[in-house]
């Protein structure tokens, strides 16, 4: 949904590509990603200059990661700043789910990656197993 608003609103690509491996999480890890990837997309359309935005959500047997990335002009380095609130929100929200937020300068873009490790409850995996 967020990858289609984005297109249509902004006229440019944005795709959503998720794992082979089921997503399920609690809706408080859901929430969390979810708005750790709208203010990314949010960055890289206002700052960036981007044509394409690619979201990504896997699974694996450490967790769930999150990678959006953009093709626009990077992330700058502010010196004697350490980012915007929508940054440091970003990796509150992160560390909140127990994971971890790293945001890069490719050189090609801006890359924010989201990893939140495998914990009771958050993969459907654990979720059967508790119900079942």
């Amino acid at each position: 949904e967020l990858a289609h608003t984005v297109t249509e609103r902004f006229n440019l690509s944005c795709e959503c590509e998720l794992g082979t491996r089921r997503l399920l999480c609690d809706i408080t890890t859901a929430t969390h990603l979810y708005r750790i990837a709208q203010e990314a997309v949010n960055n890289a359309v206002k700052h960036s200059g981007a044509h394409r935005i690619q979201l990504r959500l896997t699974a694996s047997d450490g967790g769930l990661e999150l990678l959006v990335h953009d093709d626009g002009s990077g992330i700058k380095a502010s010196p004697g700043r350490a980012g915007g609130m929508g940054l440091h929100i970003m990796d509150y929200r992160a560390r909140t789910i127990g994971g971890s937020l790293t945001i890069q300068n490719t050189g090609s873009g801006t890359s924010v990656m989201c990893r939140v490790p495998q914990r009771a409850g958050n993969l459907a995996e654990d979720c059967e197993a508790l119900v079942g």
